[in-house]
């Protein structure tokens, strides 16, 4: 009778090897790693659900066409262990949970509402799967991407104030010295000058 216990989706966080984590992941916190735990889990449970729900569509779209063709259906035959719903392997939920790892805290809100929206279409399990890895990869480009950018600009300011660093005293070097302004002034005379006091002229 133990086909009466129930599947209940595990884990393969103790299976993840922990020597697999990335450099840039060597600073996180204790409530950083509590969130990706708990994401882990919520993905987990989600890319689960989908699956459950594809197998559903496709066992009724199985029936649908016996139905068509007059074919009997002889699937109540089959042993209960081959017609249970196969939940996650081992493999499958380290995989999603490395992949998890992967996703910063921002962007977790963009990495499910882009796949809520795709997975709709997916029509098979491995579907499923390769959604959320796709998702996940696009996420990671784009952020390495960006941070490129970043060097790059970083580094061409600073190219940039380097080289204008070195031409200042270059610039001072060519520019002529002007001479001090130690003459003195000449006296401006007025017309009342030209005239000496006993009434001749200068």
């Amino acid at each position: 009778m133990n086909w009466f216990e129930p599947r209940v989706l595990r884990s393969a966080r103790p299976f993840v090897p922990s020597g697999g984590e990335r450099r840039d992941e060597v600073g996180k916190t204790g409530d950083d790693q509590a969130m990706v735990q708990m994401m882990c889990d919520l993905v987990l449970g989600e890319i689960q659900a989908e699956i459950s729900r594809v197998e559903k569509e496709m066992e009724r779209r199985r029936q649908d066409e016996r139905r068509l063709t007059n074919q009997p259906d002889y699937s109540w035959l089959m042993d209960w262990r081959l017609r249970a719903k196969r939940p996650l392997s081992f493999r499958e939920s380290s995989e999603v949970e490395l992949l998890c790892s992967k996703v910063r805290a921002e962007e977790w809100r963009r990495l499910l509402k882009e796949w809520h929206t795709k997975v709709r279409f997916a029509e098979s399990r491995d579907e499923v799967l390769d959604t959320f890895r796709a998702l996940v990869d696009e996420i990671a480009t784009e952020r390495m991407r960006r941070k490129c950018v970043v060097q790059s600009v970083d580094e061409q300011q600073q190219l940039e104030e380097n080289n204008a660093a070195k031409d200042t005293p270059a610039r001072e070097a060519k520019r002529p010295r002007q001479r001090p302004n130690t003459a003195r002034t000449p006296m401006a005379l007025s017309a009342f000058a030209l005239y000496l006091p006993d009434g001749g002229d200068v």
